[in-house]
């Protein structure tokens, strides 16, 4: 996971906008602000909430292996999924100093596609 801060004032979060990347911790503690505890299990919902989305898309369209979901977070703290994308970027994942992620989906679509 990952989290996207948008350049400046603007409220659209893209990289043709100017957004970057920050690692999805970084993002909840020190621009959110929010306490260590309450960040952790954020960041824990967030991903329980990945996986319940992909498994129902899964369902739905099982010919797509790799869905990329966007989440929101709003003033109280709750989350929102904005979108599920069948095609997503990892352009943003090769932004963080930690490349891990972004190896990892790299070598699944290379697995996927051999």
């Amino acid at each position: 996971m990952l989290g996207k801060l948008s350049a400046g004032n603007d409220r659209i979060v893209n990289r043709h906008r100017g957004a970057k990347a920050v690692s999805i911790s970084d993002l909840l503690e020190n621009y959110i602000l929010l306490e260590h505890s309450l960040a952790r299990r954020t960041e824990e919902y967030a991903a329980f909430i990945g996986v319940q989305a992909g498994k129902v898309y899964g369902k739905e369209y099982p010919w797509c292996k790799e869905c990329g979901i966007d989440l929101g977070i709003d003033p109280d703290g709750r989350l929102w999924i904005f979108e599920l994308n069948t095609t997503p970027s990892v352009a943003f994942f090769y932004q963080l100093d930690d490349k891990s992620s972004w190896k990892q989906i790299v070598n699944n679509r290379k697995m996927r596609n051999q």
